[in-house]
């Protein structure tokens, strides 16, 4: 294999994500290509480094890019995945560290392990979710 470029991922307002202990940076984890579209998924497991100074608080995130490296959107988490500075929650190093790859809709609804699944033009259920604003 042969690296021929490289693309910057941008945060949700089109900077590029800073470096620690910026409170927006990203850890981030696992990326993937959707066939489909071919833009980027990936994963950041976000921080919770209570004793770091100062203090961090990143919450995790899986969001999607175009091929260039710009925000398209976030996936919504329920508040269980929200990093809080309590004993509550997720920890640092310890949320998403990975994403699998992509499947189309058939293969999470119907479709068995060893079933050969149709393809849809349905997108799949993690892109049906509402976008972050």
């Amino acid at each position: 294999m042969t690296i021929t470029s490289t693309v910057t991922l941008k945060q949700p307002g089109g900077l590029v994500y800073p470096k620690v202990p910026d409170p927006a940076v990203a850890d981030p984890e696992s990326v993937r290509i959707n066939p489909l579209s071919g833009n980027y998924v990936w994963v950041s497991e976000g921080d919770r480094a209570l004793t770091a100074v100062p203090p961090r608080i990143i919450d995790p995130f899986i969001r999607e890019v175009s091929p260039d490296g710009s925000h398209l959107r976030s996936i919504l988490w329920p508040s269980a995945f929200k990093m809080s500075t309590e004993n509550k929650g997720p920890r640092g190093n310890a949320v998403f560290r990975g994403a699998s790859r992509f499947l189309p809709t058939a293969a999470s609804s119907r479709c068995s392990p060893r079933a050969r699944c149709k393809r849809t033009a349905r997108p799949p259920p993690w892109m049906l979710a509402r976008p972050r604003a």
